[in-house]
């Protein structure tokens, strides 16, 4: 029976790879379980910015200034097709200040209920033991009693 040799280098290769897929696992498994975000920002950036590339890539390479532009056209015809490039360009800047502007309120959506807990243990442990002891539960008619 004829046994087939594998080299050692492929073999530790391959033993790296498998390695490398288990420890990323693992990594996110951690991120995950402990809210950290930082993977999927930085998947998203990346994403972001191949988009940018690709619009950038797909922009007539001799984009000019409106008052240039407008100058550089002295028939209807021209101007017309002008003034319809500019209309064009306007609405691509409107769509991204719309997509720019419901990031922001997702973000905040976000941030705000934890910046709320945040800020609410913040004056729990600002406020003095004392006061804190002073204050009773909340009565029968709902109104807090405070002891003097």
């Amino acid at each position: 029976m004829h046994k087939m040799r594998v080299p050692t280098s492929r073999v530790a290769k391959a033993q790296l790879g498998l390695d490398t897929d288990e420890l990323t696992d693992a990594s996110d498994d951690l991120e995950r379980a402990t809210g950290d975000q930082r993977s999927q920002i930085q998947s998203e950036l990346a994403a972001h910015e191949a988009a940018m590339k690709k619009y950038d890539s797909q922009q007539d390479s001799d984009g000019q200034i409106a008052v240039l532009s407008a100058a550089r056209y002295t028939t209807l015809a021209g101007r017309l097709g002008a003034w319809n490039r500019q209309r064009s360009r306007l609405k691509l800047i409107q769509q991204a200040e719309q997509q720019a502007l419901a990031d922001v309120r997702q973000f905040t959506d976000r941030h705000n209920p934890w910046s709320r807990r945040q800020m609410q243990a913040a004056r729990r442990l600002a406020q003095p033991a004392k006061a804190r002891q002073r204050i009773s539960p909340t009565s029968k008619t709902g109104a807090r009693n405070v002891n003097c």
